[in-house]
């Protein structure tokens, strides 16, 4: 939260206090309205305290105060106790100023201001044919405008503060009197109008650009984390290679007839294919079912070859059909 001066916070807490009694206005001119009927017929009455809600608004600007400052009634050492309300209080505040914007140009929102309405409306309906595409802009825009001057959200802009973004922007500040206040209006030309579209759109672009950075750096820690997560997985089907072809696996012992195993002559001789040394068949059976070392290599038995069907070549193995 900001820090404020102490005339900012006297400002802020004489604000706080009409945007409270606008607020409280405004939810009894809701809850008044049951019906459809009712409710068109205090249509006007609801507008203008929107009116003058978006008019008290742009005052806290004046302050460098945020909106969470006005809403509370901050003094300088008090904390706002209930996050939750506040956030709502904020949506609410933000959701009835987007709807003011789509629903009536800038131009006639001042003009209607500077009149000092406050509980009559009386001058024309609001415009409401506005093209879909222009509303969401506009709409889209303000809310930015609202977030970025209240400082509800703090992102890197062409302007770095709410001061130097308004003088950018055009605004010259008048004192409209409003029963003994001095409340802010902006009034600007047309090629300030022009700059201020200009910016609007750099600040939607930047805003763009960020949550691509922010969505590919989390896309990007995504894809890392499931390759670590592969990476690191235990693999349960233990896949060793495959053993090579009978004839090119050199027996070590061939000459030898004891097992070097039983320490017995072998019976039924089976190549281990790690080592390439001849045991006993049912040694190695029993090396592999129980996952024993083979003697030789200290590694575990894996793989047995029954050299029944092959004769012997230079100390190669040699499939009896291809020796003959």
């Amino acid at each position: 939260m900001a820090v404020a001066t102490p005339a900012d916070l006297r400002g802020v807490e004489r604000l706080s206090i009409r945007l409270h009694a606008t607020l409280e206005h405004l939810v009894e001119l809701v809850s008044q309205s049951s019906t459809r009927q009712r409710f068109v017929s205090e249509r006007k009455r609801v507008i203008s305290a929107l009116l003058l809600l978006v008019l008290e608004g742009r005052s806290l600007a004046r302050y460098d105060a945020t909106l969470t400052e006005a809403l509370c009634g901050l003094q300088r050492k008090t904390k706002p106790s209930g996050s939750k309300l506040l956030d709502f209080q904020k949506f609410i505040a933000l959701l009835s100023m987007t709807l003011i914007r789509l629903v009536s140009p800038p131009s006639e929102i001042a003009a209607k201001i500077s009149k000092g309405i406050l509980p009559s409306y009386a001058h024309g309906q609001l415009q409401q044919s506005f093209p879909i595409l222009q509303a969401i802009t506009k709409g889209v825009f303000f809310a930015y405008e609202f977030l970025f001057l209240f400082k509800v959200i703090k992102v890197p802009s062409p302007m770095f503060h709410a001061r130097q973004w308004q003088v950018l922007r055009g605004f010259k500040w008048h004192k409209v009197p409003i029963k003994g206040e001095n409340f802010v209006l902006r009034r600007s030309s047309f090629k300030v109008n022009l700059l201020h579209q200009v910016v609007d759109t750099l600040q939607l672009l930047i805003i763009l650009s960020l949550f691509y950075s922010q969505y590919k750096e989390w896309l990007i820690g995504q894809k890392k984390g499931k390759e670590r997560h592969k990476k690191d997985r235990i693999n349960q089907h233990f896949v060793y290679p495959k053993p090579p072809p009978p004839h090119l696996s050199k027996m070590q012992n061939i000459d030898t007839k004891v097992c070097l195993i039983c320490n017995t002559e072998k019976k039924e001789p089976a190549l281990c294919v790690d080592c390439g040394f001849l045991f006993c068949k049912a040694c190695i059976e029993g090396y592999v079912k129980e996952a024993k070392k083979c003697p030789i290599t200290n590694a575990t038995m894996r793989f047995k070859r029954d050299i029944s069907k092959f004769t012997t070549h230079d100390g190669f193995l040699m499939p009896i059909q291809l020796k003959k």
